[in-house]
């Protein structure tokens, strides 16, 4: 991401602050713009936000996992457990192993509520115009996030919040949400901004293949 100049990996202090400032009833979501498990404190991380009462989820191809760490998560009640792989185009890069092979075999046996992605149904999206070379919506008129509105924030490594999953550009950073706490999120300049804008403005919605009209 050409957009992000912080630190490379999230610490474990900055995670709980994170936590501390957000409501239990907020689902925890592992997932974002990278690979969870590049963090090797993301288990710590799942079974932290878990014993403090969060609903978790998560989206991995399970690269950086071992299956050690699959017997550490069977504790966690998984809202989903999405796995990741490799889709029919050939686009996404994931190196195969038979080390991943047994990751994700202990995963399926192991884990609650795990889902592997349909390789015949896998839709590669734009993420709002930032993958370049693929074709974008130009979306008109009043516009909602499938349906609801974007409170998907996505936390970067030095804390900031980022509008949602599609943001590649960092180009609506909502907050620190360490600093200000996971409910005044939503009640930021920019976040409100994004909120005009969806009517009639020019947010990173109007090329988003998940936004449709209200």
């Amino acid at each position: 991401m050409a957009a992000y100049d912080g630190p490379e990996m999230m610490t474990t202090e900055m995670f709980a602050s994170i936590l501390e400032g957000t409501p239990t009833d907020v689902r925890i979501d592992f997932s974002g713009f990278c690979e969870p498990f590049a963090n090797p404190n993301a288990v710590d991380f799942i079974i932290d936000a878990h014993n403090r009462g969060h609903s978790i989820a998560v989206f991995t191809t399970g690269l950086g996992l071992t299956i050690d760490d699959v017997q550490r998560l069977a504790q966690v009640p998984f809202d989903t457990f999405e796995i990741h792989t490799q889709d029919v185009y050939g686009i996404s890069n994931i190196p195969q192993s038979p080390e991943l092979d047994d990751v994700l075999k202990t995963i399926r046996n192991t884990l609650t509520n795990v889902i592997t992605g349909d390789l015949g149904r896998v839709k590669i999206v734009s993420r709002a115009g930032n993958v370049k070379g693929m074709n974008t919506p130009n979306n008109h008129g009043p516009l909602l996030c499938q349906g609801k509105y974007p409170e998907r924030f996505v936390v970067l490594p030095d804390g900031r919040a980022v509008l949602c999953c599609m943001d590649y550009s960092l180009r609506h950073v909502c907050g620190q949400i360490n600093e200000v706490g996971y409910n005044a999120l939503s009640s930021t300049r920019v976040y409100i901004d994004v909120r005009h804008w969806m009517v009639s403005g020019n947010a990173l919605c109007r090329r988003c293949e998940m936004a449709v009209q209200q």
